[in-house]
């Protein structure tokens, strides 16, 4: 995708680690709509990840992001019997409404592009 500001709804949240061995919290998005200008445009629904990290300084960060999402200060872990992942528990309402996302062009440690999603307020 281009860089820019798209919008999604939230479908999962997963406790894992990082390549680095670092915990973090990988929240999966079906993104919908991409920002034209003043006017939203329809995408094809495609699934993002935003990747918080959980260790030294960016632990709080990942906290406010999560709360401004609408998690509890000390969400629910929950297992899918299906995966095997660990899930922070959606509360009610989180994932009926849009959020605003910002995809930003990076670079992967070999030079190539890769995307990297933020929520759009951070």
């Amino acid at each position: 995708m281009q860089a820019g500001i798209y919008a999604g709804t939230l479908t999962k949240a997963i406790m894992s680690y990082a390549k680095s061995g670092n915990a973090q919290v990988a929240l999966r998005f079906n993104i919908t709509n991409y920002q034209d200008g003043a006017n939203w445009a329809e995408i094809a629904p495609t699934e993002r990840t935003i990747y918080l990290s959980l260790s030294g300084g960016a632990k709080p960060y990942t906290k406010e992001k999560l709360t401004s999402l609408g998690f509890p200060a000390q969400p629910e872990i929950t297992q899918d019997p299906a995966t095997g992942e660990a899930l922070l528990s959606l509360p009610d309402g989180i994932g009926d409404d849009a959020v605003s996302l910002k995809c930003s062009e990076g670079f992967k440690p070999d030079g190539s592009p890769r995307e990297e999603w933020d929520l759009a307020s951070w």
